[in-house]
């Protein structure tokens, strides 16, 4: 007897007509081929569907906010977003709605929409990276999240690769949110503002030295360079100074 031919693997024709839908692969009769953006998609390593849910945001992404493009990110499949706790409905709707102009995403309905808690999830995950690119202390973020230091450097970490998944993205598709991508992305490394992006290009300087540096009135690395050994030294420790 003829062995029983196996079934028909539907998910894999499921998720061939979405990557063909979603213009990730041209089938050319019966050769596969990835698209330019497909290519770019695999090679950045992300879920397709991240990257589809960032083509879509992207479009209206024209001026977006952090808090846009921290959404956009913590809204795809390859972010672990933080619970929602009781305690949480009220300071995360009312982000919500102090940032309701600037969500790059389509809002669900809050009274009929089963997804509204999904979105409140998003946004917490959001918050709290939005306090870590804010200079917020771990300390702070740990107490207000209830999250452990290993939880946000996890977190973060999947952010800054997802962020620059969207800068790569962006450029690929040559929108305005590229540039701005870039510096989230170095921000959410280093846990800073935009105003200590270029001090923390120094080597052994993070968000506590930069802080510091930025502070005392050294705002650029030409100013720390130019500065006297000796007062780096009184500010940072002689051992930093001396990498300067």
């Amino acid at each position: 007897l003829s062995p029983k031919p196996p079934p028909p693997d539907y998910s894999l024709t499921k998720a061939f007509l979405f990557l063909a839908h979603e213009e990730m692969i041209v089938d050319l009769g019966g050769d596969v081929k990835a698209t330019s953006f497909g290519h770019l998609v695999s090679k950045l390593y992300i879920d397709p569907l991240s990257a589809v849910k960032i083509r879509r945001g992207l479009e209206n992404a024209e001026n977006a906010s952090d808090v846009a493009l921290l959404q956009l990110i913590c809204s795809t499949p390859d972010v672990r977003r933080l619970y929602m706790r009781s305690k949480d409905y009220h300071p995360v709707t009312e982000f919500v709605n102090k940032h309701l102009d600037e969500f790059l995403v389509e809002l669900p309905d809050r009274f009929r929409d089963i997804d509204y808690e999904w979105f409140l999830s998003e946004v917490k995950t959001a918050m709290l990276v939005h306090d870590w690119i804010n200079e917020v202390s771990e300390k702070e973020i740990t107490e207000d999240y209830n999250v452990g230091p290993g939880d946000i450097r996890n977190l973060v970490d999947t952010v800054q690769w997802i962020s620059h998944a969207l800068a790569e993205l962006a450029a690929h598709l040559k929108v305005s949110a590229k540039s701005q991508a870039r510096d989230l992305t170095e921000r959410v490394k280093f846990g800073i503002n935009r105003e200590l992006l270029d001090l923390v290009q120094l080597k052994n300087i993070g968000r506590v030295r930069g802080r510091q540096l930025f502070d005392a009135g050294f705002q650029t690395r030409k100013d720390v360079k130019n500065a006297q050994f000796g007062t780096i030294a009184t500010l940072l420790g002689p051992k930093i100074a001396r990498c300067f």
